[in-house]
C-alpha cells in the first residue's frame, strides 16, 4: 500500500500561506514556500481566502475540520516559534532539529539559520514531497539541512539521528 502524504503536514501548510498572503502591516509572519506544498483544493481553497467578499463569506469550518481555532493557533505558534529560533540562532544555537517537520519552512526562511544544521525529521513519504518542492524551488537542498526520513514503526529517533549525523549534547532549546 502507498502512503499518503500527511494531510496535517498539507493543512497546516494552507493555514501558513493563508497567514502569508495577508498584507505586510497585518500578518504576523511570512511564508513564501507554503503555497508550493498546496494540493490542488487546497490550492483553490487559498485563492478564494484571498477573495474579498468571497473569502469572508467561504464557510471555513469546512476546512479548519469540526472545530474553530486551528487557523489562527498556527498563525500564532508559527510565530513564537520563529521568534525563540531566531534568539537561540543569535545566542549561537548551531544545530537545530524540527521533529513531525512535515512542511515547515523555516530552515529557508529564518535569517541565520543557514549558520546552522538543520535536521528535519518526519515520515520519508512527506519527506520526499518536501524534497521534490524544495530542489524545485532551490535547484538544490540547501547544504545546511539534514532531511532525517523515519518512520517509527520500523526505527527510533536516536538511530535516525545519529545515521543523520546529530551531534548529542546538552539541549539548548525546547518548545
Amino acid at each position: 500500500m502507498r502512503q499518503a502524504v500527511s494531510r496535517t503536514a498539507a493543512l497546516v501548510a494552507l493555514y501558513r500561506a493563508m497567514e502569508s498572503s495577508r498584507s505586510a502591516s497585518t500578518r504576523l509572519f511570512e511564508d513564501p514556500l507554503a503555497p508550493a506544498f498546496l494540493g490542488w483544493r487546497f490550492r483553490c481553497a487559498l485563492r478564494l481566502s484571498r477573495l474579498p467578499v468571497v473569502g469572508a463569506a467561504v464557510p471555513w469550518s469546512l476546512i479548519d475540520g469540526h472545530w474553530s481555532g486551528p487557523r489562527g493557533t498556527v498563525a500564532v505558534r508559527t510565530r513564537y516559534i520563529d521568534d525563540v529560533l531566531g534568539r537561540a540562532l543569535r545566542s549561537g544555537v548551531n544545530q537545530v532539529v524540527i521533529l513531525g517537520a512535515g512542511f515547515d519552512s523555516r530552515a529557508y526562511r529564518i535569517p541565520g539559520i543557514e549558520q546552522a544544521r538543520v535536521f528535519e525529521v518526519d515520515h520519508p513519504t512527506t519527506q520526499a514531497k518536501k524534497k521534490d518542492v524544495v530542489t524545485r524551488r532551490f535547484g538544490t537542498l540547501p547544504p545546511h539541512v539534514t532531511l532525517a526520513p523515519i518512520d517509527f514503526m520500523v526505527s527510533t529517533l536516536d538511530m535516525v539521528m545519529l545515521d543523520s549525523g546529530y551531534r548529542g549534547g546538552p539541549y539548548l532549546l525546547h518548545l
